[in-house]
């Protein structure tokens, strides 16, 4: 699920943008202020600072990500065959930072 436009704003953030605000600590206070975890920052940071690592230019165009973890407690394989589950989200999960591009390439980095 993508964070609101107070974390990163989409059109509006950079790969560098989002790295420095990890680092200052604006980030985790955004992520505290909407009831998640400040110490995921750092998880931005480090997907960020992946991308320019791979070359991407630091004033890139960057939007971010939470994708939280889910338990599956009853029901696995059959919600998608019209089925009843049960889910759980769990504190874990994935952060991801995506970066525009001009051609039509999907790159992923874990």
């Amino acid at each position: 699920s993508p964070l609101p436009a107070s974390v990163s704003a989409p059109g509006s953030t950079s790969v560098a943008a989002l790295i420095a605000d990890a680092d200052g600590g604006a980030l985790g206070e955004r992520l505290a202020a909407m009831g998640l975890d400040a110490s995921r920052s750092s998880s931005f940071a480090a997907a960020a600072a992946r991308l320019l690592a791979a070359g991407v230019a630091p004033e890139t165009r960057a939007t971010a990500f939470w994708v939280p973890g889910r338990i599956e407690v009853l029901g696995k394989h059959t919600d998608y065959a019209g089925g009843r589950s049960l889910l759980c989200a769990v504190n874990r999960g994935f952060s991801v930072v995506a970066a525009d591009r001009d051609d039509a390439v999907l790159r992923v980095f874990a």
